[in-house]
């Protein structure tokens, strides 16, 4: 099962390929990008460390769990063929890989005030 290794899936497989359909037949009226996307069924895998790591930082980092989430979610849309325009997920990107950086920068700078980096210490 893909669930096994993904943090969530969206469950109705055949949306995306009946999406692309319809906006290849609907060529005519030049609204085939704006097509809006029908809800879509997710299912959760609660035990992936992503999903497990989000509920443990949504009530410390509401703002950042909340992006983890969208981005979760869009992965999903992604993975199915659903998600028209992947740019839209860049400035969300770079938003994580900055979180991501600020936070081992932080751990980096919490080991090197208890140890200096020689081996002395081992």
């Amino acid at each position: 099962s893909r669930l096994v290794s993904s943090p969530a899936i969206v469950t109705d497989n055949e949306s995306g390929l009946m999406r692309r359909m319809m906006r290849m037949v609907d060529t005519s009226d030049g609204t085939r990008d704006t097509m809006p996307l029908p809800k879509q069924n997710v299912e959760i895998n609660p035990s992936h460390p992503i999903i497990v790591g989000l509920y443990n930082i949504k009530d410390k980092e509401p703002v950042l769990a909340r992006v983890l989430a969208e981005q979760v979610y869009d992965n999903c849309l992604v993975a199915a063929g659903l998600l028209d325009d992947s740019r839209t997920m860049l400035p969300r990107l770079n938003d994580l890989l900055v979180s991501l950086v600020k936070g081992a920068e932080q751990k980096e700078g919490k080991s090197n005030g208890t140890s200096s980096g020689d081996s002395s210490t081992k």
